[in-house]
């Protein structure tokens, strides 16, 4: 240990202090001066601002390490087996957290790509719920029974995700099963009354039609297109108006079931 500390020292002379305190105070004005234009250049990206300080911390490292070895180098100091020993400790270290280092990357996928961002309704890998926060490691999700789920971005960074806010709007589609013998025209009008919600938009237009004859049922849909925040109070209120109204009309809502004839 001795001679390795001794190695690096011998070349180290104190005529060489000054041009190492000149490239060190230097190095430092002119790091700073790449690092608040680095800012400048990500705050007039798309990037998402949560990715910013992460970013403008890995650049600040890149700049010390790269200021460190023309010091060193200055004073003398035997670069070579310097950066040996960087590598190597490096190394080891990205192998002792590499499943941290592995939601690192999927974080800043997701931050860079930006498939979801804060608030947003989504289904990530089974989980359903609204995005609370998007941090480097983990992405919190509060469902809506108001639970938080932790998921490593890792995973959500290879998962099927759906964004339900992406495009600003949904579609309600609603299946209502009624007997045979009643009018199409009489159900299909009686369906389009049970949307009287003020949240259903215009346009598109409501859609009610018969979407299948079933075994013991005929089956109708209704479609209804709303604004996101709006899907769940436009789907429940259809769904508690649809007996009311049908029975008004003198039409019954039906299930399966199976009708035995018996022939004497």
């Amino acid at each position: 240990m001795w001679k390795t500390i001794k190695n690096y020292i011998t070349p180290f002379s104190f005529n060489k202090l000054l041009p190492s305190l000149i490239a060190l105070v230097g190095g430092l004005f002119i790091a700073n001066l790449l690092c608040k234009a680095f800012e400048k250049l990500l705050v007039k990206s798309r990037l998402e601002p949560s990715l910013h300080s992460f970013l403008i911390s890995l650049f600040r490292i890149l700049i010390y390490v790269i200021l460190f070895l023309i010091v060193a180098s200055t004073m003398g100091f035997d670069l070579t087996s310097l950066i040996a020993v960087l590598s190597v400790l490096s190394l080891a270290i990205s192998l002792a957290v590499q499943g941290t280092l592995a939601n690192i990357a999927g974080g800043i996928q997701i931050l860079a790509s930006r498939p979801f961002k804060k608030g947003d309704y989504v289904e990530v890998g089974g989980n359903s719920g609204t995005i609370k926060e998007i941090r480097l490691s983990y992405t919190v999700l509060n469902t809506m029974d108001n639970r938080e789920v932790f998921i490593p971005n890792s995973d959500a960074a290879s998962a099927r995700i759906i964004n339900y806010n992406a495009e600003g709007k949904r579609r309600v589609d609603i299946l209502v099963d009624v007997g045979y013998g009643y009018d199409t025209a009489l159900v299909k009008k009686a369906l389009l009354e049970c949307c009287n919600q003020k949240e259903i938009l215009a346009d598109p237009p409501v859609l009610v039609a018969l979407n299948e004859y079933r075994d013991s049922t005929v089956q109708y849909i209704i479609r209804a297109w709303c604004n996101t925040q709006d899907y769940w109070n436009v789907n429940f209120a259809i769904k508690e108006q649809l007996q009311d109204v049908l029975a008004q009309h003198g039409i019954e809502m039906s299930y399966p079931h199976i009708n035995v004839h018996m022939d004497k």
